[in-house]
């Protein structure tokens, strides 16, 4: 499953919802699939063509993002490539997605 947008929050953060509702807003417009991850919980749910699928991650991949991110929440990557640490910039986003936006399911 390829998702180019991941966006990586936790529980009690008041900068996720705020950044969740760009991310949805942007990837909406544009056909994008996006994946939220909640490291706090270890689950990520993907949002796509077909809907909402959420799984629960491996304990090794989870690790590895409490590792990296725990302290620097929301996080939003496009393509592996961190786009926004805090705040999400409308702006950023499309411009890393492309401008003109593409269709790619989840």
């Amino acid at each position: 499953m390829d998702t180019p947008v991941e966006l990586i929050v936790t529980q009690g953060c008041s900068l996720c919802g705020p950044a969740a509702a760009v991310v949805e807003k942007v990837c909406a417009e544009m056909a994008v699939a996006w994946r939220v991850i909640d490291i706090a919980f270890g689950r990520a749910v993907t949002h796509g063509d077909d809907g909402e699928h959420s799984q629960w991650l491996a304990e090794g991949e989870l690790h590895e993002l409490r590792q990296r991110w725990a302290h620097s929440v929301p996080v939003v990557i496009v393509d592996g490539a961190v786009q926004g640490i805090f705040t999400i910039d409308v702006d950023r986003l499309r411009a890393a997605l492309g401008g003109g936006g593409r269709r790619l399911r989840a």
